[in-house]
């Protein structure tokens, strides 16, 4: 799934349109899938039950020319307790067809409504998002959430990888903004899983096995919506 996304934003497709219908069955959605299908012959053994773990560790043994992953992740690569491929793989925001559209989350952090020391929360953020503090955490080589933090000159020198966050960040585009968004995942993620196996195991018939399955996680998220109410 955050494979996927990200391409079908360059391709110009939508996991969710305005009026909340998915736009990922069309013609954009299906090209974006075929493409990472066309990665087939160059991905690892067993890829289709990789998650972030498999995909972090595939590359870290050296074994993976690229991956969608992350920001979290992206100071592991340097870390040579962990990693065979110091200094040996870049950083950047994921490329474009039409447009460059790193996905991002919208609820990365947030207070809720039945949060017993609501003040105390508000002071933490406004302390944990302040230049200083940002900088700091920068510092450590962690993935900073400001704008000064990720292009501090200093920063940027010592953590390669700050620069390319910054530009995913001003090129990202949201998931949709409701808190049935996890179960829109879950329903695209399963037709998107079992799309590669059928791929991997065809090795041809790509676009159909694309439009299929689109079609299916389209067809099961608006009735999902639908019975939520009041999205169409």
């Amino acid at each position: 799934m955050q494979t996927y996304l990200p391409l079908l934003n360059a391709y110009g497709g939508h996991f969710a349109n305005d009026d909340w219908s998915p736009g990922f069955a069309g013609p954009e959605g299906v090209a974006a899938l075929e493409r990472l299908f066309s990665f087939i012959p160059y991905m690892p053994p067993g890829v289709a039950a990789f998650d972030t773990t498999e995909e972090t560790g595939v590359m870290l043994q050296g074994h993976a020319t690229a991956m969608t992953e992350y920001t979290g992740t992206a100071h592991i690569v340097d870390d040579p307790s962990q990693s065979k491929v110091v200094g040996k793989i870049d950083f950047a925001a994921t490329p474009k067809q039409v447009i460059s559209g790193p996905a991002i989350g919208t609820f990365i952090c947030g207070i809720a409504s039945g949060a017993k020391n609501t003040a105390g929360a508000v002071k933490f953020l406004e302390w944990f998002t302040s230049e200083k503090v940002q900088k700091e955490f920068a510092g450590v080589g962690s993935a900073a959430v400001t704008g000064t933090a990720l292009r501090d000159p200093a920063l940027s020198k010592k953590f390669r990888w700050l620069p390319a966050i910054a530009d995913a960040v001003d090129n990202s585009i949201p998931k949709p903004r409701t808190p049935d968004e996890p179960q829109m995942e879950n329903l695209l993620g399963t037709q998107l899983n079992e799309a590669l196996v059928e791929a991997i195991q065809s090795k041809s018939g790509y676009t159909q096995i694309a439009q299929s399955h689109l079609t299916t996680a389209a067809n099961q998220i608006t009735a999902y919506l639908k019975q939520q109410g009041g999205y169409f």
